[in-house]
């Protein structure tokens, strides 16, 4: 059995100070002052799909990203241990999100970029202490906001595996606590009562993230002794297996990079 003592790779600090200039650091609260008064049907939501979208194509522009190769090295380092992303509908999305603005998407990739190892990416580096806090942000906002989608989830999900990192399984339980409530508003999690079809294109997506939070939840269990924590999730309650080894979900035939 795993130690409780085992500790996980340190991305970098943050509470490091070490800031590039004019990082929009201050952006997420902007958006909290202007949607959080407004209802789920109001005009607002229109704008925040706009204005996280704005957010992350800045925010790629800042740091001279392509997006493209960004979802590339999510996918070669991070989807093999936690396939929660069918590779080719990602790779789809994040090519038409500048024409069809959308904030849980965004706010997803911005998690993507926080959880992409910084040795990757060399300018990386310097902005995830500040890129940190505005992905933690952000992920509330859409908790209030986009409860409903499984998006949000999933850049929770992220988020808890950077905390995590960081040695921080205080914060990657707080994270991992609201993915279970939000899982449980969703109904993921529930045994298959033999009504979804094989061929549900959302029930692999649903079954992929559930078992995810399953083993983070029980990672972040295991990685702290000194913490007398009870598991978030009991057992895995899926009704159905594992979720097995699929080439669909294999991270190839990606666009072309480009960035070498």
């Amino acid at each position: 059995m795993p130690s409780r003592q085992n500790k996980f790779c340190n991305y970098v600090g943050h509470h490091s100070n070490q800031y590039l200039p004019e990082f929009p650091e201050k952006g997420s609260q902007l958006l909290f002052q202007q949607c959080r008064a407004a209802g789920p049907d109001s005009g607002c939501s229109k704008d925040l799909d706009y204005l996280l979208t704005v957010h992350l194509l800045n925010t790629l522009q800042q740091l001279t990203l392509d997006l493209g190769d960004v979802i590339e090295r999510f996918l070669l380092f991070v989807q093999p241990w936690l396939p929660i992303f069918h590779p080719p509908t990602l790779r789809q999305k994040a090519l038409t999100v500048r024409v069809a603005p959308s904030a849980e998407l965004a706010c997803f990739l911005l998690h993507i970029l926080l959880v992409t190892p910084p040795g990757s990416i060399p300018s990386l580096e310097a902005f995830l202490p500040v890129l940190y806090e505005d992905c933690k942000s952000l992920f509330y906002l859409l908790q209030a906001r986009r409860r409903n989608r499984l998006l949000t989830i999933q850049s929770g999900l992220l988020l808890a595996v950077y905390e995590q990192g960081n040695c921080s399984s205080s914060d990657a339980y707080i994270s991992l606590a609201s993915c279970a409530s939000l899982a449980r508003v969703m109904g993921l999690g529930q045994p298959s009562d033999g009504t979804c079809s094989a061929k549900d294109k959302d029930s692999e997506d649903r079954s992929r993230v559930w078992w995810a939070l399953y083993f983070l939840d029980r990672l972040n269990y295991l990685s702290d002794e000194q913490l007398a924590r009870i598991p978030l999730l009991r057992n895995a309650q899926m009704g159905d297996r594992l979720s097995g080894s699929n080439g669909l979900w294999a991270p190839r035939d990606g666009w072309i990079r480009s960035v070498p």
